[in-house]
């Protein structure tokens, strides 16, 4: 059997790669993301018998946790930076009539 406490310097190069280190992270979210939506969820134990109601279930799950998720930063970003709206200084609204002001 290998001993797997040492690794080989071919293999200590692969892992200081910037693509293997990219996919560990990816790796390391999804599975944060996985135990997250098991315990928020309920999603460890799936009470249809299907594969296709198993899939209905997890986008179910996956669905709520992104509507928590948009509710909490609606809730704490301020509304206009919540809009994207900002008013540049000096501004005139626009007439109402559609003529021309004086500025024009």
């Amino acid at each position: 059997m290998p001993d797997c406490s040492t690794k080989s310097p071919q293999g200590k190069a692969l892992e200081r790669k910037r693509w293997f280190r990219n996919a560990q992270r990816w790796r390391t979210r999804c599975k944060g993301r996985i135990s997250l939506l098991k315990r928020r969820h309920g999603l460890n134990r799936c009470r249809y018998k299907r594969l296709d109601a198993m899939q209905r279930w997890v986008a179910l799950g996956v669905i709520a946790d992104n509507l928590i998720k948009f509710g909490l930063a609606m809730n704490a970003a301020p509304l206009h930076r919540a809009l994207h709206f900002t008013i540049p200084p000096n501004s005139q609204p626009p007439p109402v009539d559609g003529r021309a002001t004086a500025a024009d």
